[in-house]
């Protein structure tokens, strides 16, 4: 918006003859309360004849009064103007209006100053936002705590940045000079409920912050019901609107015990998770939670056969192991077997949707086919309800090798650090067709790899076990490509979580277990995408370093993206900086219900 006036200035300005000199006005101007207004924007906004007064349109002369309210606004074309001061959203007009239709028109003459135009201004130069933490009477706090709030703008270029106000011994806070605006007030206070504020055109001065003691509470204990391949080790409470949260040991028998856990609404989490876990939601009010069974997700067999097209034993994998058959749930984790000598395989999986894949094909192989009965499964997903599907049959087709080629060769550098597995090979795959065009090379002690008798065409350089960075376009014509250098970055693991919330701020049920969650970043004329969905609330990337914009998407028509935030930093205003030598980022990504 600045940019504007002051383009509009330089307009007004450039249209004028050379002989005709500007004016300036001087004033003092003071506050709602009498007293000098210091450090307050003033500016003159012309008069448009014959129009109807609805709001500046351009502020010429743009200056700010000094210690004792005085102002000077300068290089004014000579015309009738509103002497303009305070904010865009509050703003006051000579000689006490906090409108153009109730303001007074002065005359500006060429090379002349119109001193005197003293005002009030009509409202004050920005609102206050007070009130207190309401801390409950058995929670104690640390000797020497410091309290704080914080103001959020949750809205792109918002007049006023975070503000923060310590907290007095009574629980107060307060901010002055607040603008109008969509805010999120937060305390550093264990167990306290962050709040949506709304900042129109009155001062909040009785805003109330909930705060929960997170170590006073009720009993809750209950156990697991059910079998896994692995019981989990411990059960957390996490998901709460005031952030209280436990964790306790799961029992041989699968019993747990919480105590002194507050009111609210929780998420149920077990570590390790079992695969096809979807958390469970706990609301705890004022009596004891007791004799909870927590079902354990039903594990079915699904059996499946793989057989060569010609008849011949089914191979193993370049290293000389059994195939893998990996089995990947739409909604997320995995699970995998191998298949064996005689062409067998059985997989354990929950109730749900899966794409299946065979990684670590030999060159000379590719899926001709993939299906349960009339699905199939090259196209389709593997859906698992109360019953198994019927046998999942794998067909291997044999590569045609061509008669010639070329060799295709290069280094392979391992991250030094980072959270995935280091590569075993190199896969060298056809962007003209994905399953006709797949080879595999091992990688050599040294890193290095080499491909045979590769025909001309354009390929992608990826790694297995798979990484999300990957070598694109590499043109084979009919001579050896030899030399390429492929760089694996060092990858930081990136978590986040989904809170649903009303219009006021409140923790709600979500509307939707699963939302779409997604990282962008530029890399030459290339934009890059990383995506998932958010499962049960909470969401995990692994991304090479860099700068990255954040997006959701899915998300309910009933509700509004509210904010997303890493620590203090809004997400969606400046980006998320990824780095390895930096705290790995949590993003909070709130989503609230629509007025």
């Amino acid at each position: 918006m600045t940019a504007f006036w002051f383009a509009a200035i330089f307009l007004i300005q450039s249209q004028l003859p050379d002989q005709v000199q500007p004016g300036a006005v001087t004033g003092r101007l003071l506050s709602v309360n009498g007293t000098p207004a210091a450090g307050i924007r003033i500016a003159a906004v012309p008069v448009v004849e014959g129009e109807e007064k609805t709001g500046a349109t351009a502020l010429l002369g743009i200056s700010q009064t000094d210690a004792d309210g005085r102002y000077r606004l300068e290089g004014i074309p000579p015309g009738r103007y509103y002497i303009f001061a305070g904010l865009i959203d509050l703003p006051s007009y000579y000689p006490n209006a906090t409108a153009l239709d109730r303001a007074k028109a002065i005359v500006v003459d060429a090379g002349s100053t119109v001193s005197g135009i003293d005002f009030s201004m009509a409202r004050p130069a920005g609102l206050t936002v007070s009130g207190r933490l309401a801390i409950p009477s058995t929670m104690r706090l640390a000797e020497n705590a410091t309290l704080t709030v914080s103001l959020a703008p949750q809205t792109r270029g918002a007049a006023t940045g975070l503000l923060q106000s310590k907290v007095g011994p009574d629980g107060s806070f307060e901010f002055l000079r607040v603008s109008p605006g969509d805010y999120r007030l937060s305390s550093n206070l264990g167990g306290s409920t962050p709040l949506n504020l709304k900042v129109v055109d009155a001062d909040l001065t009785d805003t109330v912050i909930p705060v929960v003691d997170c170590n006073s509470g009720v009993l809750v204990s209950g156990r697991l019901v059910g079998t896994s391949p692995s019981l989990p080790r411990s059960i957390s409470l996490a998901g709460s609107g005031a952030g209280c949260g436990a964790t306790t040991q799961v029992e041989a028998d699968g019993s747990f015990t919480f105590s002194k856990v507050p009111e609210g609404a929780y998420q149920l989490q077990l570590t390790p998770a079992p695969f096809g876990w979807s958390a469970t939601r706990l609301t705890v009010e004022k009596s004891d939670v007791t004799g909870m069974e927590i079902q354990l997700p039903a594990m079915l067999q699904v059996k499946g056969r793989a057989f060569v097209e010609d008849g011949s034993p089914f191979p193993k994998t370049s290293r000389g192991g059994l195939m893998p058959i990996r089995a990947i749930r739409v909604n997320g984790g995995e699970s995998g077997t191998s298949v064996q000598d005689d062409g067998t395989f059985e997989l354990l999986l929950p109730k749900g949707s899966y794409r299946l894949s065979v990684p670590g094909i030999p060159a000379n192989y590719y899926v001709k086919s993939m299906s349960s009965g009339f699905a199939d499964l090259e196209t389709s997903s593997l859906v698992v309800g109360d019953t198994p599907p019927a046998e999942i049959r794998l067909t291997l087709g044999l590569v045609r090798r061509p008669q010639s080629g070329v060799r295709l060769s290069g280094h392979l550098s391992l991250a030094a650090a980072g959270a995935l597995l280091n590569a075993e090979s190199v896969r060298l795959v056809s962007t003209a067709s994905r399953n006709a065009g797949v080879r595999e090379s091992a990688v050599a002690s040294d890193g290095s790899f080499e491909f045979s008798e590769v025909p001309p065409g354009i390929y992608n350089l990826e790694t297995f076990p798979d990484n999300p960075s990957a070598l694109y376009g590499i043109v084979v014509g009919n001579s050896d490509v030899t030399g390429i250098e492929f760089s694996l970055p060092v990858l930081v693991k990136v978590n986040g979580g989904i809170e649903w919330a009303d219009s006021q701020g409140v923790a709600v049920p979500p509307a939707r277990p699963n939302v779409s969650v997604q990282f962008t970043r530029k890399e030459g004329n290339r934009m890059l995408a990383w995506g998932a969905l958010a499962h049960s609330g909470a969401f995990q990337f692994y991304l090479p370093e860099g700068d990255y914009r954040f997006s959701v998407s899915d998300v309910p028509s009933e509700f509004n993206l509210g904010s997303v935030t890493s620590g203090d930093d809004n997400v969606l205003e400046s980006g998320l900086r990824v780095r390895s030598d930096a705290e790995a980022p949590s993003l909070r990504v709130t989503l609230r219900e629509k007025e």
